[in-house]
């Protein structure tokens, strides 16, 4: 199975088998794993209105040496009037690397202008905490790939919440980028992020660390402004999941699985189960 990313490719090839490379030069990874391994197109996602078609090209893990055994992968836009095939993003993987690699598909935006998919889709990174796989966004109109990182989308399906290293965004999902910020806190490791039943604000969890969590800091980011506010701050004990499964109230799970409720009205915090 495909693990550790190597290095993403530049190379334009096309679907069929590439030639082997001539004797004594030296090629990359990708063209070797290309010349010994036949492609398969493993997913494929027609666009909404069908101009466009996203296809996922991939080589198998082969030996590409007495040391390495290597796969690679291509994301694929394919214009369905013209049936032209463009390059839009690679990834050489180490097979039975660990860590998270691997291209797969998510989903189109409504107005077809949006492919999002992950180029982490497969395993997970080591160590422990918060992690899920990465959303990048393919933009049809000028071919930029926009990595936008990790969280969840909304109830009503409008909209993307997620975490790029420490800084938090919300884009709608089919069109623009609502709002990035650097979330400044005692804490600088980001955590769960959890939508408001209505769509209308996320909670987001940040901490001092990830194993243990140390201290865990609770905000909250409405929509309508924007703005991300730090509410509460914890370390006896801290805090490492959360769901907001009431309007004004969100439930918390800390280290060692007790069970929390917190109120944003009256900004009370209590145990509900140990």
């Amino acid at each position: 199975m495909p693990g550790t990313l190597l290095a993403p490719s530049a190379t334009n090839a096309a679907l069929p088998r590439a030639p082997a490379p001539p004797a004594g030069t030296t090629a990359d990874g990708a063209a070797m794993v290309m010349a010994l391994q036949e492609p398969r197109v493993s997913e494929v996602f027609s666009s909404p209105d069908g101009p466009w078609r996203a296809e996922f090209v991939t080589y198998d893990c082969v030996d590409v040496d007495s040391e390495q055994t290597l796969a690679y992968q291509e994301l694929r836009l394919v214009d369905t009037n013209g049936g032209t095939s463009r390059l839009a993003d690679s990834q050489l993987q180490a097979c039975g690397g660990l860590g998270a690699a691997g291209l797969a598909g998510r989903f189109w935006s409504e107005n077809s202008r949006y492919f999002y998919y992950s180029n982490a889709a497969v395993g997970a990174p080591d160590g422990c905490g918060f992690w899920m796989p990465p959303y990048l966004r393919l933009d049809t109109f000028d071919f930029r790939i926009e990595v936008l990182g990790q969280g969840p989308i909304s109830p009503d399906g409008t909209m993307l919440a997620a975490w790029l290293g420490n800084r938090l965004g919300i884009w709608q999902i089919s069109g623009d980028t609502l709002g990035v910020h650097k979330i400044y806190a005692g804490a600088t490791v980001p955590g769960p992020i959890a939508w408001r039943p209505d769509s209308s604000a996320i909670a987001f969890l940040i901490s001092e660390g990830s194993c243990p969590l140390g201290e865990t800091d609770l905000g909250r980011l409405d929509v309508s402004n924007m703005v991300p506010i730090i509410l509460l701050r914890n370390r006896d004990p801290s805090f490492a999941d959360m769901v907001w499964d009431a309007p004004n109230r969100v439930t918390l799970t800390d280290e060692k699985g007790g069970v929390w409720r917190y109120n944003f009205l009256t900004r009370d915090l209590w145990q509900i189960a140990p």
